[in-house]
């Protein structure tokens, strides 16, 4: 988390109505469309009863329904610069203050809660590698996440979230999720588009609860990522590669744009990982 630029953002939008960078945006070409994306995502939350800090943190973890995330292709600092805005634009509708928000990006970055993890995820790797088999099975998942919230998930582009179902449809210049929703019957999600049923989701979804994970994230044909903990561009998590030569270096980026600060081997192929 770039937390300079993470305060900035969230003073902008304290103090107007939506954010307006004129030249100052960091990608003039998404300007418009970013707008345009907040004003939906506004009048979507303020519909929201009870915006909670927690609510905030589980509607912002890793492939939540309030994560930004940029499909198309853009700088990874560009796509930094983004997810932070919209984070900072998100703290502000959930009422969460600049230095609640700077301690929950810092204690996500600890050395000690990244020591918990790491005994977490080294327990359960057993439990991790029977999961990624069983997912890669069913080839057609590309990401299968949750919020701990009752019957809320994402599976692509697929989301069961307060109460509806719909696809999540990536806008046309930047490639942001979320989006335009187009609603959706999740049987004909599953079965046609999947070719798994509702039941085989709900079990893999219930398996990464019992192990606390959020999200399975197949990255690209080398890379698979099972995320814990995260908000915006901090994650925490366990990656497996094809081949020592795909193992992404310290202060890389991913597609994502999320900044590799830390990247230790548990097992051949295997590592836990942090970004911010």
């Amino acid at each position: 988390m770039k937390v300079l630029f993470l305060n900035i953002a969230i003073i902008l939008f304290l103090n107007l109505n939506f954010l307006i960078f004129s030249k100052d945006f960091p990608v003039p070409i998404v300007e418009n469309e970013f707008n345009e994306l907040i004003k939906t995502i506004d009048k979507e939350i303020n519909a929201i009863n009870f915006k909670t800090k927690i609510k905030f943190l589980k509607y912002t973890a890793p492939y939540a329904p309030y994560d930004l995330l940029i499909t198309n292709t853009f700088k990874p600092e560009e796509k930094a610069k983004l997810k932070n805005m919209f984070f900072g634009f998100i703290s502000v509708k959930f009422n969460i203050g600049i230095k609640e928000v700077k301690k929950t990006c810092d204690d996500l970055l600890s050395n000690s809660y990244y020591s918990f993890w790491k005994r977490e995820l080294t327990k359960n790797l057993s439990e991790i590698i029977l999961i990624k088999n069983n997912i890669e099975n069913k080839n057609k998942i590309i990401i299968l996440s949750h919020w701990v919230e009752k019957d809320e998930f994402r599976i692509n582009n697929y989301f069961s979230f307060n109460n509806k179902k719909y696809i999540a449809v990536p806008t046309e210049i930047g490639g942001f999720i979320p989006s335009l929703k187009k609603e959706i019957a999740a049987n004909d999600y599953f079965e046609k588009e999947l070719q798994v049923n509702e039941t085989e989701i709900k079990q893999l979804l219930d398996s990464l609860k019992e192990i606390n994970i959020l999200a399975y994230v197949r990255v690209n044909d080398k890379i698979i990522k099972f995320i814990c903990a995260g908000v915006s561009d901090n994650e925490i998590g366990l990656m497996f590669i094809n081949d020592k030569k795909d193992l992404p270096q310290i202060d890389s980026y991913d597609d994502g744009g999320k900044q590799y600060i830390m990247i230790e081997k548990i097992k051949e192929n295997i590592y836990i990982y942090k970004t911010s």
